[in-house]
């Protein structure tokens, strides 16, 4: 199959993807998920502090105890039909890119909002599993995870997810 300019650049790393509905949806997120994974692009960006604003990428910082190794590997944001009535049609992916267990006691996500997770106690992620975070209800397990929000926590038009460790440093965030 022939790969269109528009998904090469996503591949590269020189675009982003933006949730909306077309014909190579799936394959444009998987090509941005691809290059993030990859640092290509603008993916191989660092975090770095300027007077105490922190500008960081989806690309994680590895720290000393691989906290660093955590990524927002996916967001779906836009649930099928009310999102209000099908909350766990959102939901956000986190991946250990790491080669040890990361235990994710303390951490949280959040959006540009109000909304806050905390991960649960003793939750760890094992090298090179994902969890997926969904916004309401059903029971936790090793690679599911329920926020039990009563409304919608992701803002279709856009947001920012952003992952902070137990001492609160951001981890990763993701705009879309």
């Amino acid at each position: 199959a022939e790969i269109s300019f528009n998904e090469r650049l996503l591949l590269n790393g020189y675009a982003r993807y933006y949730d909306s509905s077309f014909s190579q949806q799936k394959a444009y997120q998987t090509a941005e998920m691809t290059a993030r994974h990859e640092t290509a692009g603008v993916w191989d960006y660092t975090s770095r502090t300027t007077n105490t604003t922190t500008i960081s990428t989806s690309t994680a910082t590895t720290t000393e105890d691989g906290s660093g190794d955590i990524i927002i590997e996916d967001i779906h944001a836009d649930a099928e039909g009310n999102d209000n009535q099908n909350l766990n049609g959102e939901y956000v992916i986190f991946e250990n890119t790491g080669d040890e267990a990361v235990d994710l006691t303390g951490w949280t996500v959040s959006d540009e909002a109000i909304h806050e997770y905390a991960f649960p106690a003793e939750f760890k992620l094992r090298p090179g599993e994902s969890v997926t975070l969904y916004t309401g209800d059903g029971t936790d397990t090793n690679n599911e995870l329920y926020w039990r929000e009563d409304g919608a926590v992701w803002n279709n038009a856009g947001d920012t997810v952003t992952v902070k460790n137990d001492s609160g440093d951001t981890i990763d965030t993701y705009t879309y």
